[in-house]
């Protein structure tokens, strides 16, 4: 339903085992605006999922780009103990600088 209301292309693909499942919108690259509204419709679909007891996360982790879907399903409690794990296993932050926790 979330994806009908909205005039792309898109089809969805999963993992039943794990009830995680992929979602690819189809876009104009060249145009700005069109992938903006992919990011409001991804948003719109991770807080769903949130919201229905899933993850924001799959096989390939939350990425640099679902780091407030992460705070939103875990809190910003667990989110810091995550952190304090990252620094105190890479206190000179080598392992993957600048991507999921700064």
């Amino acid at each position: 339903q979330l994806l009908s209301k909205h005039p792309y292309p898109y089809s969805i693909l999963g993992h039943v085992a794990d009830a995680n499942f992929h979602c690819f919108i189809v876009t104009d690259p060249a145009k700005p605006e069109e992938l903006e509204d992919v990011r409001h419709i991804t948003h719109e679909l991770t807080m769903k999922m949130i919201d229905m007891g899933g993850t924001c996360t799959g096989e390939h982790g939350i990425g640099s780009g679902k780091i407030q879907a992460l705070v939103a399903e875990t809190g910003a409690p667990a989110v810091n103990i995550m952190k304090s794990i990252k620094q105190t296993l890479d206190p000179n932050n080598i392992l993957n600088p600048g991507k999921v926790f700064n």
